[in-house]
């Protein structure tokens, strides 16, 4: 029987789990509406999937212990994953409150996108440079990142009427999931 311990970097199974769900529901909520799903059922889709994508960033933080997340106890680089993580929390209540009338907030969203993706860059070159996560794990994060660059380009300069930005950033924000919850795990034989 194999054991995790609070050594065995646990934000992979957490933090690359939540990601690898995040972005697969991000992923149905972008590609369900050329099937004729309600916009209500994306919508909440949507929301659920970028929620879970900031939790899991705490996790890649963090891990359990707090020493143990994909930067080590580097405290940049956890600032920066928890700021990528508020961020895209913070995304998911803009559209909640704005999908109830409450349309207040919905000028800090462009703010709010940049440092959305500036954040992301900056924690996939935390995660890089800190060398806890190994493989393809180590430089995942850089895909998503630079897509959320594109998604914010994207969301202003209106180049993409089909969709195609957010269906790819939502397959690399699950790949990067899958990445890290498949990355070497140390663990002790129980």
């Amino acid at each position: 029987m194999v054991e995790v311990t609070e050594r065995s970097a646990n934000w992979r199974l957490f933090g690359g789990g939540g990601l690898l769900v995040g972005g697969l529901l991000l992923l149905l909520a972008a590609l369900l509406p050329f099937a004729g799903t309600p916009a209500a059922v994306t919508f909440w889709l949507g929301v659920v999937g970028i929620l879970l994508v900031g939790i899991a960033l705490f996790f890649v933080a963090f891990g359990q212990t707090g020493s143990n997340g994909a930067v080590g106890a580097s405290t940049w680089g956890k600032l920066v994953l928890v700021l990528a993580g508020v961020a895209a929390i913070v995304t998911a209540l803009i559209a909640v409150l704005g999908n109830f009338g409450i349309t207040a907030l919905a000028v800090v969203s462009p703010f709010v996108a940049i440092v959305f993706a500036a954040a992301l860059v900056l924690s996939a070159v935390a995660i890089f440079g800190r060398g806890v996560a190994k493989g393809i794990a180590k430089w995942i994060l850089f895909l998503p990142a630079v897509w959320a660059v594109i998604q914010v380009i994207n969301a202003y300069a209106a180049f993409d009427s089909v969709g195609f930005v957010p269906i790819v950033f939502s397959v690399l924000v699950l790949l990067a999931g899958a990445a890290y919850l498949f990355n070497k795990v140390d663990v002790k034989a129980g």
